[in-house]
């Protein structure tokens, strides 16, 4: 175990594996995991990547929680099982980057990308990550963000179309899981609560000017990997598929996804939705880890919090 006190934060255990990836940027990431406790027990996951394609380095990337926990609290994600999400505050999302830049030694002329994609659900948070952005943007020029949603605030997509002219966002990521809001509330609890609407997100789509979308379709087997599902998302994604990429992403299992009976596709149902998704013309791609690390969605803090 490594254990510090770095600032005004404890750094509780850091672990850092290397793994393949199905991924056509590149296959290779070297991640490292910092779990990081601040005051009144709040545990947090902190994560540094380093991407190579064939041993050749792409990118390195920092992926900054949002909230201990999620109260979206998604039936496969590890981190929706915390009982009591939190919110961080807009110093300590400072203070997390700016540990990853001093332990990492990011120089202010280097090209990195940072990531809202990890735990914690962005809409929350909207007005803090602006601030947060804008702060990492105006010492690190050549940074890139890449924001994240499920996709129920159509107020919080516009603004991140409207951020995109003063800072480089690569992509806004939004979470697909099903076009059927009854389906959807199976995995998300209180989707219809939030009002989730996949007509009224292709209509917000439509409509947005910079930001490019990445539709981020998270294949569950026996949910959504058959082809008359695909045939349903087709037709109502069609009219954007030039707006949109397409990122095909087998669900990455968790214990809690084991315990709620939801499991990966094999990779060559994810390869057949490729293909039938290239057929309808989407600009689209596999994203896919050959070994589950058990690194991601909250699940190397449960046993601090």
């Amino acid at each position: 175990m490594n254990k510090s006190i770095c600032k005004s934060f404890e750094i509780l255990d850091s672990i850092s594996v290397t793994n393949k990836y199905n991924y056509r940027n590149w296959n290779t990431e070297v991640s490292t995991k910092y779990i990081v406790r601040f005051e009144g027990n709040i545990v947090v996951e902190l994560s540094y990547f380093s991407h190579y394609k064939d041993k050749v380095h792409v990118k390195n990337a920092i992926e900054i929680p949002l909230s201990s926990g999620c109260s979206i609290k998604c039936r496969h994600c590890a981190s929706g099982h915390i009982l009591r999400p939190v919110l961080l505050d807009i110093l300590q999302l400072i203070k997390l980057f700016d540990f990853i830049v001093e332990k990492h030694q990011i120089n202010e002329g280097e090209y990195f990308n940072i990531s809202y994609t990890g735990m914690g659900e962005s809409m929350f948070q909207l007005n803090n990550l602006i601030e947060l952005s804008k702060y990492i943007y105006n010492r690190f020029l050549k940074s890139e963000f890449v924001f994240s949603t499920v996709g129920f605030s159509g107020s919080y997509i516009k603004r991140i179309d409207a951020l995109s002219t003063l800072i480089n966002i690569r992509y806004l990521h939004i979470t697909y899981l099903h076009y059927d809001a009854d389906k959807v509330s199976l995995i998300i609890p209180y989707s219809h609560d939030y009002g989730f609407d996949i007509l009224k997100l292709v209509e917000i789509i439509k409509n947005l000017n910079n930001v490019v979308i990445r539709i981020n379709f998270v294949v569950i087997k026996g949910y959504n990997d058959d082809l008359e599902h695909l045939g349903g998302f087709i037709n109502i994604m069609k009219s954007i598929k030039n707006k949109v990429i397409v990122r095909i992403s087998r669900l990455n299992e968790t214990d809690v996804s084991n315990e709620n009976e939801l499991f990966s596709p094999s990779l060559s149902r994810v390869v057949e939705i490729k293909n039938n998704l290239l057929l309808a013309g989407f600009n689209c791609y596999i994203f896919s880890s050959e070994t589950n690390d058990k690194m991601n969605c909250g699940q190397l803090m449960w046993k601090y919090c």
